[in-house]
């Protein structure tokens, strides 16, 4: 059973607790709101990565853009 994360603007202390304990399960991190940066670097620990609604937002820092 995969471990959801809900991340709302705590990418860092999310991504410091997977590193140093690093989970046994799949994680998701679910309803991903973060930067190309962010994503990138919860790509390469493995999770996968949840997305919603906030796709078709025309700001650049939350649209499209960041899924490219």
């Amino acid at each position: 059973m995969p471990l959801f994360v809900h991340c709302r603007e705590a990418a860092e202390e999310v991504l410091h607790a997977l590193k140093s304990t690093p989970p046994v399960a799949p994680v998701v991190i679910h309803c991903f709101t973060g930067s190309k940066d962010e994503l990138k670097r919860f790509i390469d620990l493995g999770c996968y990565i949840g997305v919603t609604g906030w796709v078709c937002d025309d700001r650049p820092e939350r649209g499209s853009d960041v899924l490219r």
